[in-house]
């Protein structure tokens, strides 16, 4: 999909910058036929300009409606994250490596701070996940995020979660 409105964006505006060659063109014939000719072709000038100048505001339209779709993120609309988070590769492996594995497994990677309800989140997402000593129990998405992307309110902060190589 962005590939493919960049290209959109990119052919109109190709187009656009023809039709204004040909606009400025006409223009300038109309004038030499008006000063050198009589005005005898003004008519067939006018038609052809006022075509080429539908055919600008057309173009330019087409490519400005492909470049701003090329700057939806895949996966629908909706803002930008609000904030990026990086997780070291190098310097935590196991839980960048536990959030690769959730976000390959359908997880999403763009999630909304929703901190009410995380203690029974947590609750949750441990229960059957046993306690070893000296490590963590870290759960993705992490609980102080909503859990139903769907049903959040749009005024809360995002973040992106990615793993930093």
């Amino acid at each position: 999909m962005i590939i493919a409105a960049s290209s959109i964006a990119r052919v109109g505006f190709y187009a656009a910058a023809g039709a204004s060659t040909l606009y400025i063109a006409t223009s300038i014939a109309i004038s030499v036929d008006e000063v050198y000719f009589g005005g005898s072709h003004v008519e067939n000038l006018y038609a052809l300009r006022d075509g080429s100048g539908q055919l600008l505001y057309i173009a330019y339209s087409v490519a400005e409606g492909g470049r701003a779709a090329a700057l939806i993120p895949r996966g629908g609309g909706g803002p930008p994250p609000a904030r990026v988070i990086q997780i070291s590769n190098a310097r935590y492996p196991e839980s960048a490596k536990h959030i690769q594995d959730a976000q390959a497994q359908g997880k999403p990677a763009i999630l909304t701070i929703d901190r009410s309800g995380r203690n029974q989140r947590r609750a949750d997402a441990l229960r059957n996940t046993p306690v070893v000593p000296g490590r963590d129990r870290d759960e993705y998405p992490p609980t102080v995020t909503a859990q139903d992307q769907a049903s959040v309110q749009s005024t809360r902060l995002t973040i992106a979660v990615l793993v930093r190589h």
